[in-house]
């Protein structure tokens, strides 16, 4: 079975380090990206609009191509077992129970809407008219370039707001739908509309999106969101992004925190089932899900105003704007070392230190825990802090949390790790 949001030509990519972004709380810029002299955003001052509109002046338009909703647990699958030193000795059997589990549990934990396409979209649709005038799918026989391009032409010169969720086949500046989509034929749209395009968001979950984040910014876009190499995970991701976007979270949020959800319950999935399964229990020992290399493929880079909400309306719209900064999550591991450098006699010394805004933001990727709990085959407490392995159990390590902590005490420890 094929992933509808993968390129099944180009498995296997990298990730590069240049590419590779991260902003927690204003502390760290990206690395690669384009700098101006304001150290921001570089706009244009010809050409700029703005007004305030409603719900009923915004419109949703869903592209779709090659199959609806397909969870592509089988490529999944494979990257996964791929990664685990020993997995190639098991039996056919043991993966084909391992997709079929995954993709009972993926579908348990999204509310069973990703059985179908029709179920999916309905997600979309009930969300007309109280937070969008219109929702449009194109699929199949209307998911052209042509289709998508009349569209964005017409609601924009209607003046109304877009947002663009685009869930196909990609590759590096590339949509894979009849007549294609690359960056330059997005710039020209912008050309022949005589102005800026006016959308306020792309969520993409084709492959490579990321390289595409740019050109929308440039026809008009407020912000833009793609995977930074091939994306294995685009449900449930898509599913959480939504449920946050509806919720009113910022589209940073909405996207970074859908990510980190999808990592936090895929790891715990993957290492139950595989645990549980005829030879599995030291195979889920050697999982660690958020530092495989097809996972941090799958991290999402976002570029543009990143505050925009659901019921960000009053928007401007310029002719030409260029991101310099970008989002997207970085494993734990790879946090720390951006956190320590090294004196001259070889000991660490700190050297980041984590804003308000960014410790609240890392809030919103964990369940606060204010009891021990067993989590992801551990005891944990707190925002996420992991206290050892296993189960609680009475160990030295959970003394001091046996009655409880507040939330303060949560913040402090997740401040400390």
């Amino acid at each position: 079975m094929g992933n509808r949001f993968l390129d099944a030509d180009d498995y296997g990519t990298d990730l590069a380090g240049p590419q590779y972004f991260k902003s927690y709380g204003g502390t760290l810029r990206g690395y690669g990206a384009r700098e101006n002299g304001a150290g921001r955003f570089a706009t244009a001052q010809s050409s700029t609009w703005a007004q305030s509109l409603s719900a009923g002046d915004r419109t949703l338009i869903i592209l779709i191509e090659n199959g609806g909703v397909d969870l592509g647990i089988p490529a999944l699958v494979d990257k996964l077992l791929a990664s685990i030193p020993g997995a190639a000795l098991l039996p056919a059997s043991f993966r084909e129970s391992l997709v079929a589990k995954l993709g009972e549990k993926i579908r348990s934990f999204t509310d069973n809407l990703l059985e179908s396409a029709e179920l999916s979209l309905n997600r979309y649709n009930a969300a007309k008219p109280s937070l969008f005038g219109d929702v449009d799918t194109l699929r199949d026989g209307t998911s052209s370039f042509a289709d998508l391009k009349s569209k964005l032409l017409g609601l924009s010169k209607a003046g109304k707001i877009i947002d663009l969720f685009i869930l196909t086949h990609g590759s590096s500046d590339f949509i894979s739908i009849p007549g294609g989509i690359n960056g330059k034929k997005i710039r020209d749209m912008k050309a022949e509309n005589g102005k800026p395009l006016t959308i306020r968001s792309v969520y993409m979950m084709n492959c490579v999106g990321s390289s595409l984040n740019q050109a929308w910014l440039d026809a008009g876009a407020k912000v833009s969101a793609g995977a930074l190499n091939n994306n294995y995970l685009p449900e449930p991701t898509m599913y959480f992004f939504w449920k946050n976007w509806q919720e009113g979270q910022t589209f940073e949020n909405a996207v970074t925190s859908a990510y980190r959800k999808t990592i936090n319950l895929m790891n715990e999935a993957v290492r139950t089932i595989v645990s549980q399964l005829p030879g599995g229990s030291l195979l889920a020992n050697a999982i660690d899900f958020e530092n495989l290399s097809f996972v941090k493929d799958s991290a999402p880079v976002i570029q543009g105003q990143r505050s925009v909400t659901i019921s960000s309306d009053d928007l401007t719209f310029s002719q030409s704007m260029a991101s310099s900064l970008a989002t997207t999550i970085l494993p734990v591991k790879l946090l720390r070392s951006f956190g320590t450098s090294q004196s001259e006699n070889g000991s660490a010394v700190a050297t980041r230190s984590l804003s308000p805004q960014g410790m609240e933001f890392l809030k919103t990727l964990e369940d606060l825990r204010l009891t021990l709990s067993n989590d992801r085959l551990a005891c944990m407490i707190g925002y996420g802090t992991r206290l050892h392995s296993g189960d609680c159990d009475g160990r030295p390590s959970e003394d001091r949390y046996n009655k409880g902590i507040s939330k303060e005490d949560a913040s402090n420890c997740l401040r400390t790790r």
